[in-house]
């Protein structure tokens, strides 16, 4: 899904990273050529590490500002590999879905044998009553969510949580695949010293666009650290992927202009949309470069004709039922905007036509 002369992929970010304090083709440049020279990643593997706690977690440890975090971090392949594996957490059988959620972990839970439960209330008593009535239990959320609402988007609100949940012996486990574009002060790693029952699972695709070296990492609460090393198997990340990551994290909060640049053109690029009479329906939360219309939107074909193409996007709503919205990335560079407003224009230069056209009748 690139761009062309005729078409603006909005699918999905396509220049986010050139909006990074850094230059990530450089960066992976540097660290490819420091490989090919030393070889010190290809050609070893660290049995002394399986979970590359020691490899990463000082960087991580860095990146956060908590020397603590050390010894609290396992490694995988990708967000959804971690996810995948937790899905199988033995000491857990029902669990909470703050909805709505990305399809894939409440379908692994399922496939695992437990019992995903949805929870859709916006509000403590919500979250309460749920943990109230299934100790054990754990409770799933994302982080930010992609409406952002729900309980536990602030770092008071988990904490409570967190607090509610260690009564009933439950464990709170949080999604933060988007958290890359919020500062990492915010981020529930924060909490995972202060509460015995938090486990954050994240990795590199989103803001960075690294999804290709498959790395991925969890943070938990000292109790918890080690049992997750039950269902996460042991050198499933590769050397070199943990060694960018290290380097990346070591370089420190890079997405900060980013953030600036969503903030800046998702606005922007709603009031486009409503000037070409198209109304965004779906809330989303501030900090992710979305905007979402209604599936199957008469819209959606008013912005195919003009070249602007999005895509379906999947959300686990309910028990067994998957809801979907039409996802457009909001366009981040000064010329992907310049191509929007363009398309937009021609929307409105369309519609102007159109009302300027009386309807034929079909009389002779």
């Amino acid at each position: 899904m690139h761009d062309s002369d005729t078409v603006l992929h909005l699918g999905w970010t396509s220049d986010e990273r050139d909006c990074l304090a850094i230059d990530m083709r450089d960066f992976l440049c540097e660290c490819l050529a420091d490989e090919a020279r030393l070889m010190a990643n290809l050609l070893s593997y660290s049995v002394d590490d399986p979970f590359y706690q020691d490899a990463i977690g000082q960087a991580v440890a860095i990146f956060f500002g908590k020397p603590s975090l050390v010894a609290q971090i396992s490694c995988a392949a990708g967000v959804n590999s971690i996810l995948h594996c937790l899905a199988s957490f033995p000491e857990t059988r029902i669990v909470g879905i703050a909805t709505p959620v990305y399809p894939d972990f409440p379908h692994w839970l399922a496939f695992a044998g437990r019992l995903p439960v949805t929870l859709t209330g916006k509000d403590s008593r919500t979250y309460s009553d749920f943990l109230e009535a299934t100790a054990n239990s754990s409770l799933f959320l994302e982080h930010p969510s992609f409406s952002g609402d729900g309980i536990g988007q602030s770092l008071d609100e988990l904490r409570v949580l967190c607090e509610l949940a260690a009564r009933h012996s439950s464990t709170i486990l949080i999604d933060e695949s988007n958290a890359n574009y919020l500062a990492p002060q915010v981020s529930a790693v924060m909490l995972v010293d202060e509460v015995p029952n938090l486990i954050v699972v994240r990795g590199f695709s989103k803001a960075y666009g690294l999804g290709g070296i498959r790395l991925g990492y969890c943070v938990a609460s000292t109790s918890i650290a080690p049992r997750l090393r039950r269902v996460i198997p042991p050198l499933q990340a590769s050397t070199l992927s943990v060694e960018m990551g290290c380097r990346l994290l070591r370089k420190g909060d890079v997405a900060a202009p980013l953030r600036k640049r969503i903030k800046e053109n998702k606005p922007r690029m709603a009031d486009w949309l409503r000037v070409a009479g198209i109304e965004p329906t779906a809330r989303v939360d501030n900090a992710l470069p979305y905007l979402t219309l209604a599936d199957r939107d008469p819209a959606i074909a008013r912005l195919m004709r003009v070249g602007i193409a999005g895509k379906r996007h999947a959300m686990w709503a309910a028990q067994d039922t998957i809801s979907w919205v039409y996802r457009l990335s909001v366009p981040l560079s000064p010329a992907r905007f310049e191509a929007f407003s363009r398309r937009c224009e021609m929307l409105v230069d369309d519609a102007r036509h159109s009302a300027a056209v009386p309807p034929l009748t079909g009389e002779k």
